[in-house]
C-alpha cells in the first residue's frame, strides 16, 4: 500500500494530451516497472496502459533503448492480461531491440513463467520481415534503428514514420501492416510537373487560309474578260498578217507570214473558247 501511495505522488497521472515527449513516456515506463517489481498490479496496469496510449502521441524518434523498455512493459502487461501470445511477441521485440538485455530477477525470478517465456523468445529469434514501399522524403524506423524499408511480421515492433508529415508511431505485434501505416510510409502522391500549353500544328501541315467564295462568279467573269481581250489581240494580229500577205517581197516571206497567221489565228480562237467557258461558268455558279 505504501508503494502504491508513493507512486501516485511521485509519478504524474496518465498523459492524455498530445504531444508526448520521450521523457514523459519514460516516466510512465519507469513507474510501471517499479509497480510491477513491488507486486502492485493495479498501479502497474494503470501506468503500463498510459505508456501504451502515449506511444501514438510521441513527438520524438525513440532510441533502441527506449524501444526495448516499451517492449518489456508491453510483455509484462500481456502477462498480467493473460495473453501469452502477445507476451512472447513483445519479448521477441525486446530481444531484437537490445540483444544483450538480461531479464532482472526482481521481475522474473529463476523458474518463473515470465523467465520461461523470455527464454523461449530468445530461441525464436527476430523472425521474418516484410518490405514496404517507402515514398520520397519518408523515413521508416523500427525499434529506433536506422531508417529502412522492412517491418517484422513475427514479433512486436515500435514503428515510427516521419518526413513528409508529422511523426507517427505504431506498436505492432506482428502480422500485416495496418492500412494507415502503409499509407503513411508511401507518403503523398507525387504530383506530375505542370506542362505549359503548346499550340500544335495539325498533322496535315500548316493551316491554309480558305479562299473567299462570296464573289466567285465575278472573278470568273473578269478572268473571262481578260482571256477574251487576249483572244481579240491574237485574232487581230492574225488578221493583219493575212492582209499583208500580198505585200510580201518574196515567196518565202509570204509563206512565213502565212504560218504566223495560222498560229495567231488558232490561238485567238482557243482563247476565245476559254473566255466563253469562263463566262458560262460564272453564270452557272451565280455567286456575284
Amino acid at each position: 500500500m505504501l508503494t502504491s501511495l508513493l507512486l501516485s505522488v511521485l509519478v504524474p497521472s496518465a498523459h492524455a494530451a498530445c504531444p508526448v515527449s520521450s521523457s514523459q513516456l519514460g516516466a510512465d515506463l519507469d513507474a510501471a516497472y517499479a509497480a510491477y517489481a513491488a507486486f502492485d498490479l493495479p498501479t502497474f496496469t494503470t501506468r503500463a496502459t498510459a505508456a501504451h496510449d502515449e506511444l501514438a502521441c510521441v513527438s520524438e524518434v525513440l532510441s533502441p533503448a527506449t524501444s526495448a523498455r516499451v517492449h518489456l512493459i508491453e510483455g509484462l502487461r500481456a502477462w498480467v492480461a493473460k495473453d501469452p501470445t502477445a507476451m512472447t511477441s513483445s519479448f521477441r521485440g525486446l530481444i531484437a531491440s537490445d540483444p544483450s538485455f538480461a531479464l532482472p530477477l526482481d521481475i522474473a525470478p529463476n523458474g518463473s513463467r515470465v523467465r520461461t517465456v523470455f527464454t523461449d523468445a530468445q530461441a525464436a529469434g527476430t523472425g521474418a520481415t516484410k518490405d514496404l514501399t517507402v515514398g520520397p522524403g519518408v523515413s521508416l524506423r523500427v525499434d529506433g534503428a536506422a531508417p529502412g524499408h522492412k517491418i517484422p511480421v513475427e514479433r512486436a515492433a515500435v514503428v515510427q514514420v516521419s518526413g513528409t508529415a508529422a511523426l507517427k508511431t505504431w506498436y505492432l505485434i506482428g502480422g500485416d501492416a495496418p492500412a494507415d501505416l502503409v499509407a503513411a510510409v508511401q507518403g503523398p502522391p507525387v504530383q506530375a510537373p505542370a506542362v505549359a500549353s503548346v499550340s500544335r500544328i495539325p498533322a496535315s501541315g500548316p493551316a491554309v487560309p480558305k479562299p473567299k467564295s462570296g464573289h466567285t462568279s465575278l472573278a470568273l467573269l473578269l478572268s473571262g474578260v481578260g482571256v477574251g481581250v487576249a483572244s481579240g489581240v491574237a485574232l487581230g494580229v492574225a488578221g493583219g498578217l493575212y492582209d499583208g500577205l500580198p505585200n510580201q517581197p518574196t515567196l518565202d516571206a509570204a509563206n512565213a507570214a502565212y504560218g504566223e497567221n495560222h498560229v495567231f489565228g488558232y490561238s485567238g480562237f482557243g482563247l476565245g473558247a476559254v473566255a466563253l467557258g469562263l463566262g458560262a461558268t460564272a453564270v452557272i455558279v451565280g455567286k456575284w
